[in-house]
């Protein structure tokens, strides 16, 4: 039995020629706890694959209460694997760790040089311009900024929102001017909003996903 989603609900398969019925718990992607609870006509021995996903560095997985038991296996490509016989009753739960992680791209692509993308779990984020202040053009985000996840309101659900503190960088006039003091940065506070939910508020504005990591520089 395969899992590749981790969706709350109930599944039906036939698995060995016995009925199975797996109900699963979660509120994933904000959360990564999953919980898996079995239901079999009689025990039956098979595999159940789960899907280990690239993102997560770090997921505990227990069966029945008990950590890394001899029920499971070492990954095998890309998924947990949990070799038994199964019984109803039987309770598989991950924990996958989904600490806000920054995103490098390829030093290929040029227009990504050194900006990062912020992430949290599956889901990548981006700015809204509704959220500041401040010019989001003005915005950097310093290696040494603090950014937590936050539970918020949206107008389609509750989401989880990465909040945190920026540097403004004031735009400088560069016309005819080969040399000019630095700009002194401030501190402003940083929104970021799950990026498959932008442009859903009354007020719409700029957007962006990847954000310098030092003061923008002359344009």
């Amino acid at each position: 039995l395969w899992v590749n989603l981790y969706v709350q609900g109930s599944a039906k398969a036939k698995v060995a020629g016995v009925p199975v019925e797996l109900d699963v718990t979660t509120d994933y992607p904000w959360d990564g706890k999953v919980t898996f609870h079995f239901k079999l006509a009689k025990p039956t021995k098979f595999e159940l694959r789960l899907r280990d996903p690239g993102w997560c560095q770090d997921t505990t997985r227990s069966l029945n209460g008990e950590r890394d038991s001899s029920g499971v296996e070492v990954t095998q490509a890309g998924y947990f694997v949990f070799q038994r016989e199964w019984k109803s009753g039987d309770k598989v739960e991950l924990d996958f760790q989904m600490p806000v992680q920054r995103i490098a791209a390829n030093p290929n692509v040029k227009a990504n040089q050194d900006l990062i993308a912020l992430q949290r779990g599956p889901l990548v984020y981006c700015v809204e311009a509704v959220d500041h202040v401040e010019p989001l053009s003005s915005l950097y985000v310093p290696a040494e900024a603090e950014l937590k996840p936050v539970r918020q309101t949206f107008p389609l659900r509750d989401v989880m929102v990465i909040q945190g503190l920026a540097q403004v960088s004031p735009e400088q006039d560069w016309h005819r001017q080969l040399y000019q003091t630095a700009p002194t940065t401030r501190t402003t506070p940083l929104t970021a909003i799950p990026y498959y939910i932008w442009d859903n508020r009354q007020t719409s504005g700029a957007m962006k996903v990847w954000l310098p990591v030092a003061p923008p520089g002359p344009k």
